[in-house]
């Protein structure tokens, strides 16, 4: 059985999805934001109060927690499903430190070496990125182009500028 959960955030209304044990995806259903600018806390209430699993619930503490600033530990299972170069690519996503960020050019470099390479596209990585279903848990915004262009980023550039903000990377 799949759980949906409606989620209040600063950058609007997201919806997780959970297997019942993990976490599957996190959509943006692109709303309207729910803040002023600037401010960063906002109300812990989802729209939903239904019961539902256990790390649901606990990737709605840690989304409070992120969008008030904090740099708060994964500690709720993920399930992303994908092919084996995603998953691999995600997971080194998950590697990349909160307030750093990382070019799309580095890392293929790194998914090469990891699957002994010469050499691999930044525009496959990329393709990566873009199917990543948990995108702010599985940091995908913490890819940046090679000049420090923020680029590709499926919610939209703006959020990722919103959430690298909140980490600390852009003033």
């Amino acid at each position: 059985m799949m759980y949906f959960r409606k989620i209040r955030t600063p950058i609007g209304i997201l919806e997780a999805e959970s297997d019942g044990n993990s976490i599957t995806a996190l959509n943006y259903l692109d709303c309207v934001p729910t803040f002023k600018e600037g401010l960063l806390f906002y109300p812990k209430k989802s729209e939903l109060n239904e019961p539902c699993p256990d790390a649901i619930m606990a990737l709605e503490d840690w989304l409070f927690a992120y969008f008030n600033g904090e740099n708060a530990e994964i500690c709720f299972p993920l399930n992303p499903k994908g092919t084996e170069f995603r998953l691999m690519i995600w997971k080194m996503l998950r590697e990349i430190p909160y307030g750093e960020t990382i070019t799309y050019s580095e890392l293929a470099e790194k998914a090469a070496a990891e699957m002994g390479k010469p050499c691999m596209s930044a525009q496959a990585v990329g393709g990566a990125l873009g199917r990543n279903p948990i995108p702010i848990v599985i940091p995908c915004h913490r890819v940046i182009g090679k000049n420090g262009s923020l680029t590709g980023f499926a919610w939209g550039i703006d959020v990722k500028e919103r959430l690298l903000k909140i980490e600390g990377v852009l003033k």
